[in-house]
């Protein structure tokens, strides 16, 4: 009888994992909102190419959508609601007050009742990204 519990158990979890991969879905004015983000983001840091698709990590806690970005130590007044990390990549130059910065990948720390709270650019995405699971994909055009 344990061998049976434990065999429905597990087909279970396999139907529950298969019908949903564990992804978040996004309500439709939510994805708007963050598309319009993202065709923000490539166009403000020059990309001559029209950005195709977005990935989208989250929702997280500020602190740890913060971690995964690569942002800093949090201040003690912690932030309440839901945090994305919005990436896209391309081809992005950024000309600073003293240096111009170039990059592959844009991405944005976002909370849709704040907005945008930081930009960064590089080549590769942190490995600590992992931290906010899978990314749901957007498609920009």
């Amino acid at each position: 009888m344990n061998v049976l519990t434990a065999v429905a158990a597990l087909l279970s979890v396999v139907v529950l994992v298969g019908a949903g991969g564990g992804r978040r879905h996004l309500s439709a004015p939510l994805r708007q909102r963050i598309t319009a983000d993202a065709l923000r983001l490539a166009r403000s840091l020059g990309d001559p190419r029209p950005a195709r698709t977005a990935r989208v990590y989250g929702p997280a806690s500020y602190k740890t959508a913060l971690t995964a970005w690569g942002g800093g130590v949090t201040s003690p007044n912690v932030r309440k609601g839901r945090y994305y990390v919005i990436v896209v990549r391309g081809r992005f130059v950024f000309d600073g007050p003293f240096r111009s910065t170039s990059g592959t990948v844009a991405t944005r720390l976002w909370s849709p009742t704040t907005g945008n709270n930081g930009t960064g650019l590089g080549r590769k995405l942190p490995a600590s990204m992992s931290r906010l699971g899978r990314p749901t994909l957007i498609d920009l055009r």
